[in-house]
């Protein structure tokens, strides 16, 4: 089944942690996986992809990050918040770190600060990979 399926409520993670398309999504349901995501960048880097169910800009983005799940699931801990199903989620995200909410919006963390965070049409697969070239 498609994650684009546009009834879909929840996020495109199944019980293996995978996404149909093979993007390594873990779930972000509560403020302490939240907190936990934010921990593990001290390790790798960590992605914060907020999604909108409701909002085509939002579809469009994941699309895009789920067609480069080959080049983009190596560089770090991906992680999914349906901000409608989860909106509290998103405003702890926003709250605690210092970032204005949007969606779609990708928030890239390091050593638990912001490293990047883009929005809208500024997040695409080539400006993670772009980022992250070093």
């Amino acid at each position: 089944m498609s994650i684009f399926n546009f009834g879909r409520k929840s996020s495109p993670k199944t019980e293996t942690g995978w996404s149909d398309g093979g993007f390594p999504w873990q779930p972000l349901h509560t403020e302490f996986a939240v907190d936990r995501a934010r921990t593990a960048s001290n390790e790798s880097y960590v992605f914060l992809f907020k999604h909108s169910t409701r909002c085509i800009i939002s579809k469009m983005v994941l699309r895009d990050l789920e067609a480069h799940a080959a080049a983009l699931s190596p560089l770090g801990q991906w992680y999914f918040n349906d901000l409608i199903a989860d909106r509290h989620v998103s405003n702890h995200i926003a709250q605690s770190l210092s970032v204005r909410h949007e969606s779609p919006q990708l928030i890239i963390l390091r050593d638990q600060k912001v490293f990047w965070n883009g929005a809208h049409q500024g997040v695409s697969a080539d400006q993670v990979i772009n980022l992250l070239r070093h």
